[in-house]
């Protein structure tokens, strides 16, 4: 399987060293013992290298690591640009990991369009692009026979998405409810611990948990948007601006409120809730006291899970400690496996 990699921050480093680490027992999982290769990487700014028989990744991960670019490695050659990659480019799964602000995403979507246009299968991190731009990607993965997966968009190391598909075919999901943002079950942790926001905020970008804007992280948007993906993809729900969604962050939960929850055994929470109403799909973001006894409760430092009602399985939860860019690498390699072991569409 020949993957076009866009994007080479610290995501797209993890997932070329995780391919490295585990090439061999990759090997074990793929039809026929077929061997990943990622046969072009293409950025913004530092440069796009492409080889058809597969790029030296060592190589490329030292040369990055010395130069801070990509261009100039020798015996590899250098496209101008990654939109030509894409167009032209012979690879059968194209694996997007770049970023973009919440009104940034049309770039990089049409990118994803032209890869899917061409039969290609994708897989994404970029939450705010799938939020945006779903449906439409949706459908023309169907049409084109390609495939579309995400799961590293929303909760990184919880395959939710791909554990609907798999373990719960043709449930009917009518909420779903969970912590979907880490920085900010972190920093009330930590303010549970005495922690002013200000200083948790400061502590949980230090530790890599946040962004150095964690703003979308504090103020709930982050957890609004990948809820709104979850109702999209698991609920046939449609787009949602965050303006017809309930979005209040932590910055006014108080030490008191933080007080009150632990002396009766719960704790506060950022909660993502997502129901099924008689017309309508409801979305709402904000702290919520949890009682011990919800699993959600007992989520620490920088987890995050979900509870998924459905029809004939009930709750179930899911839930992952995992944070950081080799978790997001490795759901993309998650997902990278499943486009390459079968033809098959998204979840809906």
């Amino acid at each position: 399987m020949d993957i076009l990699l866009l994007g080479f921050g610290a995501v797209g480093r993890a997932f070329c060293e995780l391919l490295e680490e585990r090439s061999s027992s990759l090997r074990k999982v793929l039809p026929k013992g077929e061997e990943i290769r990622v046969v072009g990487i293409g950025t913004r700014t530092r440069g796009c290298l492409y080889k058809s028989n597969g790029l030296p990744l060592s190589a490329v991960l030292d040369w990055e690591s010395k130069t801070g670019k990509l261009f100039g490695l020798d015996g590899v050659s250098c496209p101008n640009d990654s939109e030509s990659l894409v167009e032209q480019g012979d690879y059968d799964l194209l694996v997007e990991c770049t970023t973009s602000s919440l009104y940034s995403s049309a770039p990089i979507a049409r990118a994803i369009k032209k890869a899917l246009d061409r039969g290609k299968a994708v897989v994404t991190c970029n939450s705010t692009m799938v939020y945006r731009h779903y449906f439409e990607l949706k459908e023309l993965a169907e049409c084109k026979g390609g495939a579309l997966l995400f799961d590293s968009a929303v909760v990184a190391g919880t395959p939710i998405f791909s554990y609907v598909r798999h373990f719960l075919p043709a449930v009917k999901v009518s909420a779903c409810y969970g912590v979907l943002n880490g920085t900010a079950n972190y920093v009330l942790e930590m303010m549970e611990d005495g922690a002013t926001l200000d200083e948790a905020v400061m502590e949980a970008v230090r530790k890599g948990f946040a962004e150095k804007d964690p703003l979308l992280d504090i103020e709930g948007t982050d957890s609004a948007i990948k809820a709104s993906i979850i109702a999209q993809a698991l609920m046939d729900a449609p787009f949602q601006a965050l303006d017809d969604m309930i979005i209040e962050g932590i910055r006014n939960v108080t030490p008191d409120m933080l007080r009150k929850a632990k002396k009766e055994g719960g704790r506060v929470k950022l909660v993502a809730n997502i129901r099924r109403g008689s017309s309508s799909v409801e979305i709402s973001v904000k702290p919520e006291i949890i009682p011990s006894e919800n699993p959600v409760s007992k989520l620490r430092g920088a987890s995050k899970g979900v509870i998924i009602t459905t029809d004939f399985a009930g709750e179930v939860y899911l839930a992952s400690d995992g944070f950081g860019p080799r978790q997001m690498a490795y759901g993309l390699l998650r997902d990278s496996i499943e486009a390459g072991s079968q033809k098959m569409g998204p979840c809906n």
